[in-house]
């Protein structure tokens, strides 16, 4: 008898995940573990293209792995990114959107994830929340950037 299982994002998850990129107008602030899944590249590249302000924050060990996109979004697409300097990693999955928008949850931004993870994603617009996660970003955004400026890379 076969066990039937849903291990990936599809339907409509997948859908209103990509629709919620595909609708942002200004500010588009991810930070997340690692990148990989082309089509969510091609969104954040299409996004750019439409004049949204793009900053990706992403874990450095994660982002030096075959596959991954921040160093090419960055280097090749000029989109700002930064990366902790730090054995522990950089495990956060969010991102804030036009300062009105949430994603969050277990959902990596790759392939895997998308194809065959067993994951979770809520997009919500609760303002309060919203709030704490732009004050996250920002923090991170500032530490990381201050740790890349000193050429930083903790030991702990």
């Amino acid at each position: 008898m076969a066990i039937a299982r849903r291990t990936r994002l599809d339907g409509v998850a997948a859908t209103a995940f990509l629709a919620t990129l595909q609708a942002t107008k200004q500010t588009m602030d991810i930070c997340i573990f690692t990148l990989t899944d082309d089509v969510v590249v091609n969104t954040i590249l299409e996004a750019k293209s439409r004049g949204v302000k793009i900053r990706l924050i992403s874990d450095d060990t994660q982002s030096k792995c075959l596959g991954a996109d921040p160093y090419r979004l960055r280097d090749d697409h000029g989109i700002p990114v930064v990366t902790d300097h730090n054995v522990a990693h950089m495990h956060n999955k969010f991102a804030v959107l036009d300062g009105h928008v949430l994603i969050t949850g277990s959902y990596n931004w790759t392939k895997a994830a998308h194809f065959n993870n067993n994951e979770n994603m809520i997009i919500l617009n609760h303002a309060p929340t919203i709030k704490a996660y732009e004050q996250e970003f920002e923090r991170l955004w500032h530490q990381f950037n201050d740790e890349e400026r000193r050429g930083v890379r903790a030991s702990q």
